[in-house]
């Protein structure tokens, strides 16, 4: 059985436990965590006008990556794109009309 304890933040875990809940589900406290942090952090942005004040309290560009799994998403690219010498190439070419100024 799973909860998804929105309304019930003041009861304990164990107590989810003791009911033998298999999983709890904080979806709504961290959603709203984060928009509170991103609020500070944008707000300390514009204040600021700059990012060097909150780059030590944001996550680092490899938790993201990690996150995305970048490594499984790297070995498929490398399995299923052709490689560099295979890929093809084109010119392509745009064009638009003129501007005449008799018309």
């Amino acid at each position: 059985m799973v909860i998804v304890p929105t309304k019930y933040y003041s009861t304990p875990t164990a107590v989810f436990r003791e009911h033998n809940f298999s999983m709890v589900i904080w979806a709504n406290h961290l959603l709203r965590g984060s928009i509170k942090a991103m609020q500070e952090v944008a707000t300390e942005i514009r204040d600021q006008e700059s990012l060097i004040r909150v780059e030590d309290r944001i996550a680092s560009l490899e938790e993201v990556f990690r996150l995305q799994g970048m490594e499984d998403l790297s070995r498929a690219e490398k399995r299923y794109l052709p490689r560099e010498s295979a890929m093809p190439t084109a010119v392509v070419l745009a064009a638009g009309r003129a501007k005449n100024s008799a018309n």
